[in-house]
């Protein structure tokens, strides 16, 4: 019901109580009538006037019945309405009395008057007792500006004259939103992201009507206005004023969300443009799934972490824990700083050397934002170990190089440290991404080194795409392994 409606209502019931007392009390009120009008016991100093008493009597009898009417309002104030669009208020008659009333004209007057209309009446045909009637009026402003006008009501009974006003601002500068648009960070299904603000500004030198506010759009779901950053919702901004709106974006559901953060007033509304992308979590996975260093007397080996998810993790940190810690080492890696997704980054491990004969084991792990992955090492130290070989350097890093170019060859040499001849040795590149690298020259394949003899391997990057790469070195006898971290970036 609008407002008018329920003032209407209020006062028909206010009225109707009024008849009805006034009903109740009509035969004290006519006994009291006759007493003062009517034939009466007189003194002997008034005998002269009882004859012309009943005279009088008859005539007021015979005055004509008057329907008491009783309007609801005495002015009708439309507010603010703008130009090309229009507002409706009623204006309401009760018959108070137990008479028929006349019918009630409506006309309007003034300097104004062209923007004002009555639409309505069902006061024509005159009231019944105790019923009531309404005469709608129309505001359309044509111009900008305060407008004013005369409701005239007249009927046989009474006549009523009631002032109406209403204004048209300019309503296209009325109030506005920002920022829009306005796109959320990507957030992951089931988080939420931190509250955006919008303001509104009003730019009028009068206050607005109270706001309303809402988000809409086909993804409206996903967008929540903030409980606590919400000062505008049905409240007036002063003029020049502003107040501020929250949104979150809390997505259910992978993807990109859009939708309009909506602040109404009246029939008028500005909107902010909310846009967000929803993502699978970070979702880092190690590769290979478990290493095992095997038998050795001590080599490294590269693992990968690969981010399979939509997010980035932030911050890595790598940690080895539980079982034999001493016996493995984390050499050097590019995890740290977090990963992209789809990004992936090299860690590299060392299976210590010199330690007494017997298989060792550990877990490393991997944690970012609260999670964390696992990756099981495993290894066994020979009873003879008295001739083991390495390769020197363990890690090297070619660097930047450009997709299709291929770097200068870096050198590797393998030595046999212990008493015991190596050999016959077979080298290969292992794990990771071994075609962005190639061996361009060897002097170990197929050889067998003596005690403290060398030999060496030249390796080229070239990569085929962008990114990181990396991969393992490998000289191997069947035996004994020696290694080397490889890894580098094509641009």
């Amino acid at each position: 019901m609008s407002s008018a409606g329920s003032h209407v209502a209020k006062r028909v019931a206010i009225l109707s109580w009024v008849v009805g007392a006034g009903r109740a009390l009509l035969p004290s009120l006519l006994v009291t009538l006759i007493s003062a009008c009517g034939p009466g016991t007189t003194t002997g100093s008034d005998a002269s006037n009882v004859d012309a008493a009943p005279s009088d009597a008859a005539t007021a009898l015979d005055a004509p019945e008057i329907a008491d009417l009783v309007i609801d309002r005495d002015e009708l104030d439309f507010g603010w309405v703008c130009r090309g669009r229009a507002a409706e208020v009623a204006v309401t008659f009760v018959n108070a009395s137990r008479f028929v009333s006349s019918a009630i004209e409506a006309s309007i007057a003034g300097e104004d008057a062209g923007m004002f209309a009555v639409v309505e009446s069902s006061c024509g045909g005159g009231l019944q007792p105790r019923s009531f009637c309404s005469v709608l009026v129309r505001f359309a402003p044509s111009t900008e500006g305060q407008a004013d006008a005369t409701l005239e009501l007249t009927a046989r009974e009474a006549a009523w004259s009631l002032p109406l006003t209403g204004e048209s601002p300019s309503c296209e500068s009325r109030f506005t939103v920002s920022p829009t648009p306005h796109t959320f960070p990507e957030t992951e299904p089931g988080a939420r992201s931190d509250v955006a603000f919008f303001t509104i500004t009003n730019h009028a030198s009068f206050r607005t009507l109270p706001l309303t506010v809402g988000v809409s759009g086909l993804d409206l779901r996903e967008f929540q206005i903030a409980r606590d950053g919400d000062t505008c919702s049905a409240r007036s901004v002063p003029a020049f004023g502003t107040c501020t709106v929250g949104v979150v974006y809390a997505p259910s559901r992978v993807g990109t969300h859009m939708g309009q953060l909506q602040v109404y007033q009246a029939d008028d509304f500005v909107q902010a443009a909310l846009s967000g992308r929803s993502l699978s979590p970070a979702a880092p996975v190690f590769s290979p799934r478990m290493l095992d260093f095997g038998t050795s007397c001590g080599f490294t080996s590269d693992v990968v972490l690969s981010n399979e998810g939509g997010l980035a993790t932030g911050p890595i940190t790598l940690l080895l824990e539980g079982g034999d810690t001493s016996a493995f080492e984390i050499v050097s890696d590019t995890c740290s700083a977090g990963l992209e997704a789809d990004a992936s980054c090299v860690i590299t491990l060392r299976f210590v050397d010199g330690l007494p004969a017997t298989a060792y084991s550990t877990t490393l792990f991997a944690s970012w934002a609260g999670r964390a992955i696992e990756l099981p090492i495993s290894g066994t130290r020979p009873n003879d170990c008295g001739g083991y070989v390495v390769m020197e350097p363990s890690t090297y890093d070619f660097g930047e190089r450009t997709v299709g170019d291929v770097s200068a060859p870096m050198r590797f040499t393998v030595r046999n440290v212990g008493a015991t001849p190596r050999g016959p040795f077979v080298v290969v590149l292992r794990s990771g991404s071994p075609a962005e690298f190639g061996v361009s020259a060897s002097t170990c394949a197929g050889r067998m080194l003596a005690a403290s003899e060398t030999c060496t391997v030249d390796v080229t990057f070239a990569p085929t795409l962008s990114g990181d790469a990396s991969t393992i070195l490998d000289a191997d006898d069947g035996r004994m392994r020696a290694t080397a971290a490889l890894r580098g970036h094509g641009i």
